[in-house]
């Protein structure tokens, strides 16, 4: 690594517009997982940090579903944002307040047995052909996060009429700032009469809603304040 390098390494977290100037740096000298990780991260400034817009509850009282969050984004990453950490056979990634997971040990029929190259933390690429999705609940378990569920677009016309939303999910840190200005909140909730057994043993970030209770979120590491469960009695 030349000294040129070196300087736009140290410069390119306080940079974004750096990344991609690293990018081409780190082809030259034929490094290429360096230019994988620096190009999957100057893709991200090229086309504009994820923000979210607006979020809101789906409360599905007419139901005996879980309530959910609906979040409104600036745009949606696309999959050669995303670089993964894999912890054993779950593999993790955030892009802003954005997160992808998948389950994976060997070739399997998850996603109809479709195969996704996904970018490592060490620069290489993985072929994983059919994984499962796995959920909140397990990557939370597991170091990752904390992030929980959400029905995500970037189409204010979705939005606004209130389905055909993607599956996706959000940090934790991310989206509870959002849901206190409307007096709302996340809290901890390991074991309800509404989760799936196989579920019990995770801390979760649900959103599983014990209706017993009050009408707000479920979560992991987050108490909902006083004043705001009492807004929601």
């Amino acid at each position: 690594m030349d000294i040129k390098t070196r300087s736009i390494e140290r410069s390119v977290e306080s940079d974004p517009s750096l990344w991609r100037e690293l990018a081409n740096a780190k082809k030259r000298e034929g490094d290429e997982a360096g230019y994988n990780l620096a190009n999957a991260r100057a893709l991200t400034h090229e086309r504009g940090a994820i923000e979210i817009v607006d979020i809101r509850p789906a409360w599905a009282d007419k139901w005996d579903n879980c309530p959910g969050i609906q979040t409104l984004l600036n745009r949606r990453p696309e999959s050669d944002e995303y670089i993964y950490t894999q912890h054993g056979s779950l593999y993790y990634a955030e892009v802003g307040p954005m997160c992808s997971y998948f389950s994976y040990t060997s070739p399997g029929r998850g996603y109809g047995g479709s195969k996704f190259k996904i970018l490592l933390s060490d620069g290489t690429f993985k072929d994983l052909i059919g994984p499962w999705s796995s959920g909140s609940y397990a990557m939370n378990a597991n170091g990752f996060g904390p992030c929980i569920e959400s029905s995500v677009t970037a189409d204010v016309g979705v939005w606004n009429r209130g389905y055909t939303y993607y599956g996706g999910s959000v940090r934790v840190d991310a989206v509870i700032p959002l849901l206190e200005k409307k007096g709302l909140g996340l809290i901890l909730m390991e074991s309800d009469t509404y989760q799936p057994t196989s579920r019990k043993k995770y801390p979760t970030c649900g959103p599983y809603y014990n209706k017993s209770a009050l009408k707000t979120f479920t979560g992991t590491f987050h108490t909902v304040k006083k004043e705001i469960l009492a807004a929601n009695d």
